[in-house]
């Protein structure tokens, strides 16, 4: 944000609700919108996925037992409490469905991404564990 702001593409200013803390509201300027429609207008590299758990399960399969299972655990209730944020955020900001305006369904669109991500690590982590704890 800051490098943004040097660049004339956005402002900021102290939030009214800031207080104490250094919380700020940034504001585009025209400078940035007409970069984010530069932006926009480039293809998006794919996802890449790196994740650590699982190098750990390939490191299991390669050893034999490590004992994943308390990770497993962890991260199926760090999913599942995302997930329930993301619902309720759904619940809260997305009730109108498709008589929302398309700003609104693009944002919903967004979340709807974010809560199959989560449904997804949830069953993959459960079926990890199902199979580390079949053996």
């Amino acid at each position: 944000l800051a490098r943004m702001e040097e660049k004339g593409w956005i402002i900021s200013d102290t939030a009214p609700d800031a207080g104490a803390t250094r919380k700020r509201e940034y504001h585009v300027l025209p400078e940035g919108r007409s970069e984010l429609v530069r932006w926009t207008q480039q293809p998006a590299a794919p996802t890449d996925v790196r994740d650590e758990l699982t190098v750990k399960l390939r490191a299991d399969a390669a050893l034999g037992e490590v004992d994943l299972s308390d990770e497993l655990r962890t991260r199926i209730a760090q999913h599942t409490e995302k997930l329930q944020h993301y619902r309720a955020i759904e619940a809260r900001d997305f009730a109108g469905g498709d008589a929302m305006p398309r700003a609104n369904r693009l944002q919903h669109l967004i979340l709807k991404k974010g809560i199959l991500l989560e449904e997804g690590s949830i069953a993959w982590a459960q079926e990890a564990l199902a199979v580390l704890q079949a053996d």
